[in-house]
């Protein structure tokens, strides 16, 4: 559902996930990501987590690509090539929306190299335009330069200027399908503050296929003044962690929309329908086994409504879900010390509960 209930997509949309202590040493770039271009079309963000790069002559290079958190960037420039070519992060055109939280960038003659060029159906942007560019806890040593084309659109944070925990969605009760697209707009507050859920360079837009895909995978419901909607699970995300929410939006049908076969009528839509309420949940496994989980046992919905697992995520370990409702946790070989992973839990009405489920693994 996080790529829009399609049977596949370009290889350009999806984010890159668990890129977790990863490291290049004495090679010319240490990371390198090329798009096609930096439109998505969804929520969830690329994170490029504990990455170390040393005797480089660029640490890492982006171009033609958005939606990036880089935490914990330890990079280290190469004293084998002139000094004036080593870049310890190089930002090249149509790179928009990237926040680094925690860096240390040492020893290259540029220490970011914002170049702010847009270009292919984004020339409006320039130097002067807001490329979205958030540096939390960045440390720039021995740099000629530390940042290059700076604006007043450049974000400098330290750490204890978040408000950890907060993301939110905001948005219309319903949102309507016309003209063959619903647009998602809203706004999203997380850590850091306030941004468009719908920037006009990457819209957040639902066509025919990705409604029809809604349809059949939730149903539809009736609304108590006789409109028709079906719902989209929407993915939020923090810039300064990418860590992610899955909020619930209801599209209203066309009044001559055809429903596809299979697709379930769920009857009459409380609006009033609170939260599912989730229990914690706790494991343990050895490394390199696996420890099947009932992660609905302890939980409930206040309003009665059944419940279903929707969605799961884990960092360290594999999961996978059950046609029983539990999941199946696989801890990695190489991997020791308390893991967790998160489910969404949803009702009958379309809300969604976040839960977290801690699993230690052991020798």
């Amino acid at each position: 559902d996080a790529l829009r209930y399609l049977a596949g997509v370009d290889p350009n949309i999806p984010a890159i996930s668990l890129f977790s202590g990863n490291e290049s040493f004495a090679t010319e770039t240490g990371l390198d990501v090329i798009k096609a271009n930096p439109r998505q079309g969804h929520g969830v963000r690329s994170v490029i987590d504990g990455f170390t790069a040393w005797e480089v002559e660029t640490g890492v290079h982006l171009q033609y690509t958005a939606h990036y958190t880089i935490t914990d960037l330890d990079i280290v420039a190469t004293d084998g090539r002139k000094p004036a070519d080593t870049r310890g992060v190089h930002f090249d055109s149509n790179v928009i929306d990237v926040t680094i939280n925690g860096a240390s960038i040492d020893g290259f003659f540029i220490g970011v190299d914002q170049v702010k060029h847009g270009k292919s159906g984004l020339s409006g942007f320039n130097r002067g335009s807001d490329f979205d560019y958030v540096y939390i806890d960045v440390e720039v040593t021995g740099a000629k330069t530390a940042f290059t084309n700076l604006s007043r659109h450049d974000t400098f944070l330290d750490g204890a200027d978040l408000v950890n925990g907060r993301l939110d969605f905001s948005g219309a009760s319903r949102f309507i399908f016309d003209k063959g697209e619903a647009s998602i707009s809203g706004t999203i507050v997380d850590s850091i503050g306030a941004r468009d859920a719908s920037p006009f360079w990457d819209p957040n837009n639902i066509n025919r296929e990705e409604l029809a895909g809604a349809v059949i995978a939730n149903g539809v419901w009736t609304t108590a003044d006789g409109r028709r909607v079906t719902l989209i699970e929407e993915y939020i995300a923090d810039r300064a962690t990418g860590d992610i929410e899955k909020v619930g939006l209801f599209v209203e049908l066309p009044a001559r929309y055809q429903l596809p076969a299979g697709a379930i009528d769920n009857g009459l839509l409380n609006q009033a329908s609170r939260d599912p309420i989730a229990g914690a949940d706790f494991a343990s496994v050895r490394a390199g086994e696996a420890v099947t989980i009932d992660v609905l046992a302890n939980d409930r919905d206040p309003d009665g409504d059944k419940i279903r697992l929707d969605g799961l995520f884990s960092d360290h370990g594999r999961v996978v879900a059950n046609d029983d409702g539990s999941v199946t946790y696989f801890a990695d070989p190489g991997f020791s010390g308390e893991d967790s992973f998160h489910y969404f839990l949803q009702d009958a009405n379309g809300d969604i509960t976040k839960a977290e489920v801690v699993v230690m693994v052991e020798i």
